[in-house]
């Protein structure tokens, strides 16, 4: 069983503290679709830095559409689950939208997941956030999706 830390990126400041004091076996790194030389230029320093220690894959997702970051993340949950591996959550860096709809993809899959976090940027503590259980049953999933689909 590994432990794979999902986080979100972009000047990696805050990961490598989440690598310091998670101790991830595995890194998946969630970055947006769009073309951002900042993040592309941190993903590109973390392969090469950690290239022979920690295995890294990024997904790239949206940046704006919360409803779509959330499902690639819940996907990409249900498949490191498949493979026995506890999932942590890391949202400090890239844009809110991607942060939350992380958190959100975590709330949907809480009993999976070992933890969530957010590190704080004056000190670089590790704060726990509480996975919330969203109550969402197959009714109130059945409405969402019709409602998603402008059936509402």
């Amino acid at each position: 069983m590994a432990n794979t830390l999902i986080t979100t990126i972009y000047e990696g400041n805050a990961v490598k503290v989440a690598i310091t004091k998670l101790s991830p076996d595995k890194l998946i790194l969630i970055a947006g679709q769009r073309g951002d030389k900042t993040q592309d230029k941190t993903i590109s320093e973390f392969k090469e830095f950690y290239k022979n220690n920690l295995p890294i894959e990024v997904l790239k997702t949206s940046v704006y559409d919360m409803t779509k970051i959330s499902k690639d993340v819940i996907k990409k949950i249900d498949e490191e689950i498949k493979h026995k591996n506890e999932i942590t959550i890391h949202i400090t860096e890239a844009r809110k939208t991607i942060s939350l709809a992380i958190l959100f993809a975590a709330y949907l899959r809480k009993d999976k997941i070992k933890g969530a976090y957010y590190i704080t940027e004056e000190k670089n503590e590790l704060l726990s956030l509480p996975l919330l259980d969203v109550g969402l049953r197959n009714t109130k999933k059945r409405m969402l999706q019709e409602i998603s689909k402008g059936n509402g």
